[in-house]
């Protein structure tokens, strides 16, 4: 077997085995200042067919965010797994700094993420609020899917994609899912939904 089929065929074993491929590698470092995002109108619908239940995926804005994983739950059994197995709780800005995160523990229920300052902690509660978000993650094609599921807590990542509403078709009933459009809302309906189009794993990128 030449080198060529030789690696095709690790590749294609590696991938089978649910390995993420590399699509390229970025080494500089990621910008954890503040989310970027750019509102556009009339960009392409998206639809997703999974367990005999329609996803409507309607883009809003572009978005890209380099931040810390505070933490990330795993949602297998509600109406969004399907297409959102993932929340991510991301921190950006000063909480991006480890000595600022430790004053932080995080908790991740039922799509919502709480956060509680210890008690020395430095840090104000209205500086965590702007400062981070929980965050319904879409994976656009399976190879970040796999790539997403190596993401660990404490981890500097980098996700490019959009922010996205949700119109769920499940058993013939229809169900809407709103994203965050700005950083400083609280409660109910703060989340972003991001389509995610590219992960940045350190160096390593996924598309």
């Amino acid at each position: 077997m030449s080198k060529m089929g030789w690696y095709l065929c690790v590749l294609a074993l590696l991938i089978s085995c649910g390995i993420p491929r590399e699509s390229s590698r970025d080494y500089l470092k990621i910008d954890t200042t503040y989310p970027e995002q750019t509102n556009k109108k009339n960009l392409e619908t998206i639809i997703v067919e999974r367990a005999k239940n329609t996803y409507i995926i309607s883009p809003r804005a572009e978005y890209k965010v380099g931040a810390v994983v505070g933490r990330k739950k795993r949602y297998r059994r509600d109406a969004m797994a399907p297409v959102a197995p993932y929340d991510l709780a991301l921190f950006w800005g000063i909480l991006a700094y480890p000595e600022n995160l430790r004053q932080i523990t995080v908790r991740q229920n039922r799509r919502r993420y709480y956060f509680f300052l210890k008690r020395d902690a430095k840090l104000s509660t209205d500086w965590v609020y702007l400062n981070s978000s929980n965050n319904h993650i879409i994976p656009a094609n399976d190879n970040i899917r796999r790539a997403l599921s190596l993401v660990r807590k404490n981890e500097t990542i980098e996700i490019e994609g959009y922010l996205v509403d949700v119109r769920a078709i499940i058993d013939g009933r229809s169900s809407n899912w709103k994203t965050s459009m700005v950083r400083d809302d609280t409660g109910d309906g703060a989340c972003e939904i991001i389509y995610v189009t590219k992960l940045r794993r350190e160096f390593r990128v996924y598309e």
